[in-house]
């Protein structure tokens, strides 16, 4: 069975339904940029959202989109996956080096 990737319009409903216990965020985030640039399936984004949320719980503030992008990087580390500038756009210079 071939599950196609979510189209960016259903990345970013996954994007705020995964996210929605840690919104409101500290108001830098990013979620449509999110779903515009990171060709992710749902179960991707849940663990990111998990991610994040470990993330958030650990610095004891609102969701940042530094968070986002460190828990977006983890989760493209377990994939095999590059964190390419072009993906990562405005936010590169968030990334862990």
């Amino acid at each position: 069975i071939d599950f196609p990737v979510p189209d960016s319009t259903q990345r970013l409903a996954l994007w705020h339904r995964c996210l929605a216990p840690l919104l409101p965020g500290a108001g830098d985030l990013d979620l449509p940029f999110c779903a515009g640039s990171f060709e992710l399936a749902g179960g991707n984004i849940r663990s990111i959202a998990v991610t994040a949320a470990y993330l958030t719980a650990e610095a004891g503030s609102p969701l940042t989109m530094r968070q986002l992008i460190h828990a977006v990087q983890r989760e493209y580390q377990k994939l095999g996956r590059l964190t390419l500038a072009s993906e990562f756009g405005p936010y590169v210079d968030l990334l862990i080096p």
